[in-house]
């Protein structure tokens, strides 16, 4: 009888760690023509390469700076070591670089007049030193002409009643809708003014409308409310808030 063998195969699957790449970019970044080009604020952001289970990646990262829509490029070529999060700063003036100067003659042009309202594309390409894997991630972010926006809230009613008291409100917030900081409410007021209009007399036409005005402090959550009596001998009512300083 012939002998019989038996061999027994282990295999095993080696599995590469997986990382990925990520980009933190501000939600916005003010781009104030009425302002110095050289008092605005740089742009800082993160960038991270992490493996799963939470180690960074040693490699070679690829940072590309892009305005849409237009193709011009910032690339910071950075290699990542012990870090699972870089710190990078693009200066303000360089952004502006991003802008292309216009085909005609402008009299007057800057740059931070075309980079307003658009957005800034960060591009991260991470190469993984040991397997040469490539990975990318990205973010986007708002070039804004103010930090902050004010306006009616949704709440405001749309109708009023004759000889009763008319209540508004108003919010401050900032560019992205967050809440505002509560450093540059120091001292911050807001004028709201309203132009209350007579009927139309077929006798005389319109009468010069009478106007209203209240100065409301700003409290550091944005929310404000403003009260008015609107008497029975007016037709209709316009209001119009403004506040300078932020």
């Amino acid at each position: 009888m012939n002998p019989i063998f038996y061999f027994f195969f282990f295999f095993f699957f080696v599995v590469l760690p997986k990382f990925e790449v990520s980009v933190d970019l501000p939600s916005f970044l003010v781009a104030d023509a009425q302002a110095d080009d050289s008092s605005h604020p740089d742009l800082q952001f993160n960038v991270g390469a992490k493996y799963t289970y939470g180690q960074p990646v040693v490699g070679k990262a690829k940072i590309i700076v892009q305005i849409k829509p237009y193709g011009t490029l910032i690339v910071l070529q950075l290699t990542a070591q012990n870090n699972a999060m870089l710190d990078l700063t693009v200066p303000f003036n360089d952004l502006l670089k991003l802008v292309p100067a216009p085909s005609y003659n402008y009299n007057g042009w800057r740059p931070i007049n075309d980079i307003r309202n658009r957005e800034i594309l960060v591009t991260a390409e991470v190469t993984e030193t040991v397997t040469g894997i490539t990975l990318t991630g990205n973010d986007t972010m708002k070039m804004a002409n103010m930090k902050y926006k004010l306006m009616f809230m949704d709440i405001c009613p749309v109708n009023y009643k004759p000889g009763l008291v008319y209540t508004g409100f108003l919010q401050l917030s900032q560019f992205d809708g967050s809440a505002p900081d509560a450093r540059d409410m120091v001292g911050m007021t807001c004028q709201v003014t309203g132009n209350y209009r007579y009927p139309y007399d077929s006798r005389f036409g319109y009468r010069e409308a009478v106007r209203w005005n209240d100065t409301l402090e700003i409290p550091s959550n944005g929310l404000m409310s403003f009260s008015t009596l609107i008497g029975d001998d007016f037709s209709s009512v316009t209001f119009l808030v403004s506040s300078r300083g932020i």
